[in-house]
């Protein structure tokens, strides 16, 4: 698409500059999930022989939450979050926190309503679930959705990357990511708990 725009200002002299830069934005972002995609194959691997790094997951979700709370405001849409303190689970703390922002993000393009954010411990997993009020992904679509270049909507900036990005963090950290069972609105990541007492790592 950004060839035919490039050329199709060459032949008339007069480019469309707001498309063209949605098409770089797009092109830019799409460069950026695949580098950021190979990362995380490459971190798959020395995970494997390697120990897991530790997160205070609840600051992770906090400050996830304040990095995308301007967006939400500006289109006029409410966040909110239940977040138990001091809980630590596996898991490199930059990347999970890239990792709720992507979901939040995919809450507020794809979702409807007011979206909100729980984290609590359960035994000796950490549960972080978001939702929305929207009518979320049929259960017979959820599964795809975490496949390369699937897209929620077809026709979005999106390049479908994002939640294949998220289920690679999380697997890497050891845990799982998925649509809860019953409630299409609602994605669920799972993590093993770890002491606070043990942490070292924020």
């Amino acid at each position: 698409m950004l060839d035919l725009r490039l050329q199709d200002a060459r032949q008339t002299g007069q480019p469309d500059w707001p498309a063209l830069n949605m098409e770089m934005r797009q092109m830019r972002r799409l460069v950026g999930q695949l580098l950021e995609l190979a990362r995380q194959d490459g971190a798959a691997v020395e995970h494997r022989d390697g120990p897991l790094q530790r997160a205070n997951v609840s600051r992770v979700a906090r400050e996830a939450t304040a990095a995308l709370l301007p967006l939400f405001e500006a289109q006029g849409r409410s966040i909110e979050v239940d977040i138990a303190e001091g809980l630590e689970c596996r898991g490199n703390p930059d990347q999970l926190r890239e990792a709720l922002v992507n979901l939040l993000e995919n809450a507020l393009v794809h979702g409807a309503g007011e979206v909100r954010l729980t984290l609590r411990a359960q035994g000796d997993e950490v549960i972080l679930d978001i939702a929305d009020q929207g009518d979320g992904v049929p259960s017979e679509l959820q599964e795809a959705m975490f496949q390369r270049f699937r897209k929620g909507r077809q026709g979005s900036e999106g390049t479908g990357l994002g939640l294949a990005i998220v289920r690679r963090i999380v697997e890497n950290a050891g845990g799982r990511v998925g649509f809860v069972s019953g409630r299409a609105n609602v994605l669920r990541i799972v993590l093993a708990r770890e002491s606070a007492a043990r942490s070292t790592c924020t």
